[in-house]
């Protein structure tokens, strides 16, 4: 069938199937109502980029709230650092009183639209990830069936277009294992720092991303005892295949080490103290005990 022979054809579809999952999400953002959890994932993510402040939503890695917030640099948004929730910790109310109380409705509905976006282009790339890595096993026609699944897909539809930070990390987990695959395959410097900035990526966008370590050290495991072919890949490498194995090892802890400075800019001292209301600093297991004198004197002894 002709259908089946033409090049143009399957790129014409993919280029479609991207079309209507953004126009898709274009008609979610702009018609859906804000999220609960919305407000702390978006106000986490701003307090992150532009003050320099971890402490809103310390227990999820940083990363996913942060690519959201980006767009926000580029807004007049006036924090609210003296309301009585930002002092005690009440971090929903706090995200509550930034976008609904202490910025008008242009400001918030711009921040909602924005951070949805960023969400949206996360997820368009992860689809064309998905595209490639199928067109690479499966072929062109392979790569059309997984981006129309991707794109009209309910559940990608909805996370896609909300100010969550579910998106990114899916992401980022996919692009981590087909750069873990790649250096399965053709074992080297290259492939390795890839896979390892990669894996820095994923660790760094959501704690549930640290399922990859037992899967790679799996994946690692059965190639190395079962697969000649991947030892003599080793060899031929580093001239011998543990010495492989330790310097993948230690490329994979240089990249984590590297990508958790950039993300947190050079700067340890958001992770113990806060700055709140100008120089006055606070420290951070005072803030999460709140105003408990009992508390604060079992955790500084």
């Amino acid at each position: 069938m002709y259908l089946f022979r033409s090049r143009l054809i399957p790129w014409v579809l993919l280029l479609t199937f991207a079309a209507a999952f953004l126009y898709q999400e274009k008609r979610w953002i702009s018609y859906a109502s804000h999220m609960g959890d919305e407000n702390m994932h978006i106000v986490s993510g701003y307090l992150k980029v532009r003050h320099n402040d971890y402490t809103m939503a310390a227990y999820q890695p940083p990363l996913s709230a942060m690519l959201e917030a980006l767009p926000l640099l580029w807004l007049n948004i006036k924090t609210p650092f003296e309301h009585e929730s930002w002092k005690i910790n009440h971090w929903h109310t706090f995200g509550d009183v930034l976008i609904y109380d202490s910025n008008p409705p242009a400001v918030r509905d711009q921040m909602f639209v924005y951070a949805r976006w960023m969400n949206v282009l996360q997820t368009l790339g992860l689809m064309a990830l998905v595209a490639y890595w199928v067109y690479q096993n499966c072929g062109i026609w392979g790569s059309v069936l997984a981006m129309g699944l991707l794109a009209f897909d309910p559940n990608i539809i909805a996370q896609s277009g909300s100010a969550r930070i579910d998106m990114g990390p899916v992401c980022f987990t996919v692009l981590a294992l087909y750069c873990f695959r790649n250096l399965c395959l053709q074992p080297g410097r290259r492939q390795a720092w890839l896979a390892g900035m990669t894996f820095a990526l994923a660790m760094l966008t959501r704690s549930y991303s640290l399922v990859l370590i037992p899967l790679y050290l799996g994946i690692a495991a059965v190639l190395f005892w079962r697969s000649a072919r991947f030892r003599e890949q080793l060899v031929a490498w580093q001239g011998s295949p543990w010495r492989a194995l330790l310097r993948t090892g230690g490329i994979f802890i240089a990249s984590f080490t590297v990508l958790l400075l950039l993300v947190y800019r050079f700067e340890f001292r958001p992770l113990f103290d806060h700055v709140a209301n100008g120089p006055e600093k606070i420290a951070v297991v005072d803030r999460l005990i709140g105003d408990r004198p009992e508390l604060k004197a079992h955790a500084h002894h």
